[in-house]
């Protein structure tokens, strides 16, 4: 059985003025609502813009330079962080009313842990770094990021972020017993790091 909704594609997160925070969206209004009150309004694929975000800062800021600004760098983690979370929070199935469960509880919940442990202990290492360090910055977390986040481990932070994405897209396909449309992928080919 085929699933229908979204035409066959992962969740979508119904943005409106967040689009314009996040830079090279490229337009990815790859679904539309399938009611009669909403018929044809577009949907934003906003955890997509955020890896497109920072795959293109990282091809074009990063990987060129033998000393890359450690601003630039953190913006890119965010980015990956954000990546994951919208991509978990817009598949998660709530109960009720339910909050949202915090990023590292959503991948346990779709099964990372078990199905791949090494694409979740890489994950671990990722969160950590994101949640832990990046939010609500000082003066010494600051440094101790300066003395952590290399040009290697942003490029393995990216390479863990895209091994997910594929992770779920697949899973998520999986689950609901469709097909992943070719086009889904296209993001996340093999890249010249």
């Amino acid at each position: 059985m085929e699933d229908n909704t979204n035409n066959g594609k992962i969740g979508f997160c119904k943005v409106a003025s967040a689009t314009t925070a996040v830079t090279n969206i490229k337009n990815q209004n790859w679904a539309v609502l399938n009611n009669e009150d909403q018929i044809d309004q577009p949907f934003t694929n906003i955890q997509l813009a955020f890896w497109i975000d920072a795959k293109t800062k990282y091809f074009s800021l990063i990987k060129k330079t033998d000393y890359p600004d450690l601003s630039d760098m953190i913006l890119i983690v965010i980015a990956l962080g954000n990546s994951l979370t919208f991509l978990f929070a817009v598949n998660f199935e709530k109960i009720n009313d339910s909050k949202t469960p915090e990023l590292f509880d959503m991948i346990k919940k779709w099964g990372l842990h078990n199905a791949r442990p090494d694409y979740f202990r890489d994950f671990e290492e990722l969160f950590v770094f994101y949640r832990n360090l990046l939010k609500h910055p000082d003066r010494k977390k600051l440094d101790e990021i300066a003395s952590i986040l290399t040009k290697e481990k942003l490029k393995r932070f990216m390479q863990i972020t895209r091994n997910i994405w594929i992770w779920f897209i697949k899973k998520y396909h999986e689950k609901h017993n469709s097909k992943v449309p070719g086009d889904q992928l296209k993001e996340f080919k093999e890249f010249d790091w």
